[in-house]
């Protein structure tokens, strides 16, 4: 018992050790110990007893000095606060004569709140000591200097203004102003008859340039469009399909049958108003897929509608859904057979579905050759006819067009079938298209009599060209074969 009271007490000793260096730590900023403040007591008063002598000489000399140094320091303070009013009062003119010029003068401060973050100075204790009053010290000479200060300040207050005045005249006379016109670049008209079969002097004559600016036509379109001209003559016959599959990739299909299912993708167009540019890319998209892949009769029609399918989402805003195309089929395959083909189509395509059909350059040659409407659809007509044959696939787009011109020409009585201008557009001569325009009107003059004596089996293109707004051009009779024939003889002589 004894030596556990001893070994607690020796606990309750060394716990007092430890917390009595803490306690003194802790506290020696805020009250002394009672020792250490009698010792400071003893030394002070000893020390007042020895500078009695001296603290009443010094107290008068140090009274002044504090004074006058209270008096500079207020001078000091009211400059300092003259200072803030003069700056609060210049940003005051600033923003409104701001609002003034933006126009806002009158409108209702900005509703957004502005949070301004203030951080107090750190307090600094003052020691009211000799050393501390001697800094606090300001000679008489810095009141000059404010009102110095002050008048530098107002003098660039008013040099701003009169700026800003100067400023704001100049904006609203360069808004007066009008702007320059824009001037673009000089269009020329450049030609070359070398290749013609017209002599120099006619062909510069007779030469037009249909692609010329004018109050419509800024010379932009105008290079535009020779542009889009020369890529789609450069890349035709990248996606030209080969006139050859059929005895050789294909086995189980045959031309009539390729008419058949031609005629029928007119059809789906008309039904679902569907524009002639979609057609000419559905039959280019059908001939390239039966180069590459192997397709017998019962997925013939298929594949037509998956290319219909992709050629209308291709042109079209608002192309038909998969749900049309199985119902305009007599519900003869269904929807996934029918998105599975056009992944099939894609992929044997390597999605290549850009490709270069005949409206890439029927504006332009029926501009430059076409003088009425009723030309214009005979020309349209015997394009879209022309996709029925599958022996014209080999021919390239910018030929079947010009060739269409031409005999659209000689049908409608025009004294020169070709001319400069067209030479000048198309860069063919009459020898280079005589093949494909003869070819043409054989299968043009077949069509004309059918629709003349037997309209009921007349093609589908032909009775989608009987409507007025197409002037009826599958009813014009087709040209003689003679007068066609001596039409070239002009060109060939020269």
């Amino acid at each position: 018992m004894e030596r556990t009271r001893s070994s607690s007490a020796a606990g309750d000793a060394t716990r007092k050790r430890k917390r009595g260096p803490l306690q003194d730590i802790s506290n020696s900023s805020k009250k002394p110990t009672r020792r250490v403040t009698a010792k400071k007591a003893a030394d002070v008063s000893k020390a007042a007893d020895v500078a009695k002598p001296r603290a009443s000489t010094r107290r008068k000399s140090a009274g002044t000095s504090v004074n006058s140094a209270l008096k500079n320091t207020k001078s000091f303070t009211d400059a300092n606060k003259a200072n803030k009013r003069v700056a609060v009062a210049k940003k005051t003119v600033m923003r409104a004569k701001k609002r003034k010029l933006e126009g806002v003068e009158n409108q209702p401060p900005h509703g957004k709140i502005q949070t301004v973050l203030a951080f107090p100075k750190p307090q600094v204790k003052r020691e009211a000591d000799k050393e501390t009053v001697q800094q606090l010290q300001v000679p008489e000479e810095d009141d000059n200097q404010v009102e110095e200060e002050q008048e530098t300040q107002a003098n660039a207050v008013k040099r701003e203004e009169t700026q800003e005045q100067q400023a704001g005249a100049v904006v609203a006379a360069t808004a007066a102003e009008p702007h320059d016109e824009y001037a673009p670049r000089p269009y020329k008209f450049v030609f070359d008859h070398s290749s013609s079969c017209f002599a120099e002097k006619t062909y510069a004559a007779e030469v037009r340039d249909i692609d010329a600016p004018s109050d419509t036509v800024s010379s932009h379109h105008a290079k535009l469009v020779l542009e889009l001209d020369a890529y789609y003559k450069k890349h035709e016959m990248k996606y030209l399909p080969e006139a050859d599959y059929i005895g050789t990739v294909q086995v189980d299909i045959n031309e009539k049958m390729r008419t058949i299912l031609v005629d029928w993708l007119v059809e789906v167009g008309e039904e679902y108003e569907l524009d002639s540019q979609t057609f000419h890319k559905a039959v280019n998209l059908v001939d390239r897929c039966l180069k590459e892949i192997k397709i017998n009769r019962k997925q013939f029609q298929l594949l037509g509608c998956a290319c219909m399918m992709i050629a209308a989402k291709f042109e079209e805003v608002h192309p038909p859904n998969v749900e049309e195309f199985v119902y305009i089929s007599d519900q003869t395959y269904t929807a996934e057979e029918m998105l599975d083909m056009e992944t099939q189509v894609l992929n044997a395509l390597e999605y290549r579905v850009a490709s270069t059909t005949c409206y890439g350059f029927m504006y332009r040659y029926m501009k430059a050759g076409c003088n009425t409407d009723e030309q214009r659809s005979l020309v349209s007509y015997l394009c879209d006819f022309a996709l029925l044959s599958y022996h014209m696939v080999r021919f390239k787009p910018s030929k079947l067009v010009a060739s269409a011109v031409y005999l659209a020409r000689v049908t409608a009585g025009e004294a020169e079938p070709w001319t400069p201008t067209l030479h000048h557009v198309t860069k063919y001569n009459p020898s280079e298209i005589q093949g494909c325009v003869e070819e043409l009107h054989r299968l043009h003059a077949i069509e004309s009599q059918v629709v003349t004596t037997q309209r009921d089996k007349a093609k589908a293109v032909s009775e989608k060209y009987l409507a007025e707004k197409f002037q009826a051009a599958s009813t014009v009779p087709a040209c003689c074969k003679d007068k066609l024939t001596e039409s070239f003889g002009k060109y060939s002589s020269s």
